[in-house]
């Protein structure tokens, strides 16, 4: 990147710069060699006047800081452990006698699949032996990899806590705060939410012309 700033294109002795933006990598950029897999990153700076030694593999310029007054202290070197992201509300309201599937997709920067865990923790989100739910799990979706996953739950009795969905793999985790209430004798469905998918009696998906 060229970067510019209030001293000008380039940065002048005695400046500094914050960069910040977004670098895409394939997921085979993050190094199996190492213990966790992390992805290993080099960011070099160097004088416009530095001659060019050579092209890297990529077509990548490399200085070899020829003209430099330190040459040493041109080069950072960080890593950027694995992780999962998930895509979840924060907070659910489930009545008593509802079974619910809750669209809950999750991508990861690791070579493998996830290996999703899900777990009931109290308010504090401290582990506890109080359940509310009858049924809580997580499945992988069509695609076995949980692009396309859900949760499965249907609570057991009322109150509230807070399900933690989590990935083994990476460690990575979301929280979602829900509340129990009691039974209705109905519910107003709306499906104007592809967070949801709801199901009649006969397991068919609920059509609103004739459920």
């Amino acid at each position: 990147l060229r970067l510019v700033g209030k001293d000008g294109e380039d940065l002048k002795a005695g400046y500094e710069r914050t960069v910040s933006g977004t670098i895409l990598v394939p997921k085979d950029a993050y190094c199996l060699a190492t213990a966790t897999g992390s992805l290993n990153l080099v960011v070099s700076v160097f004088d416009d006047n530095t001659s060019i030694s050579s092209l890297s593999a990529d077509g990548l310029l490399v200085s070899a800081f020829d003209n430099e007054y330190v040459p040493d202290n041109n080069a950072s070197y960080d890593s950027l452990e694995p992780t999962s992201f998930f895509s979840a509300p924060q907070k659910l309201t489930i009545p008593l006698g509802t079974t619910m599937r809750l669209a809950l997709p999750v991508t990861t920067t690791e070579q493998t699949v996830p290996v999703i865990e899900v777990n009931e923790l109290n308010c504090q989100a401290q582990a506890t032996n109080e359940s509310h739910m009858g049924i809580l799990y997580y499945n992988m979706g069509s695609s076995g990899t949980g692009a396309d996953g859900y949760l499965v739950l249907s609570p057991s009795d009322e109150g509230s806590g807070i399900i933690r969905v989590a990935d083994k793999n990476t460690n990575a985790w979301v929280d979602i705060s829900y509340t129990v209430t009691e039974a209705g004798s109905g519910v107003n469905i709306f499906k104007d939410n592809g967070r949801f998918t709801w199901y009649n009696a006969r397991g068919q998906q609920i059509d609103p012309e004739t459920d």
